[in-house]
């Protein structure tokens, strides 16, 4: 059974990025080892902050209207 040329393209196609493969996969392990250090933000508590704050506005909601684009 004979393949067709287009099939031949194709294996010649991937047999040249095979070994690039390996290559990224090699590396991607050897770097597989390496601790991974995350930064963790632990948020303020809201007293903390009230503490912190130059000024502090006490107001009043009057009224609410919704606006924004139509569809």
């Amino acid at each position: 059974m004979r393949t067709s040329p287009r099939h031949c393209g194709v294996a010649r196609h991937l047999a040249r990025y095979i070994p690039s493969c390996f290559a990224a996969l090699a590396f991607s392990l050897v770097l597989l080892p390496l601790p991974s250090v995350a930064t963790s933000v632990v948020p303020p508590s809201f007293d903390s902050l009230v503490a912190q704050a130059d000024y502090i506005v006490h107001t009043v909601v009057k009224s609410k209207n919704s606006y924004g684009k139509k569809h």
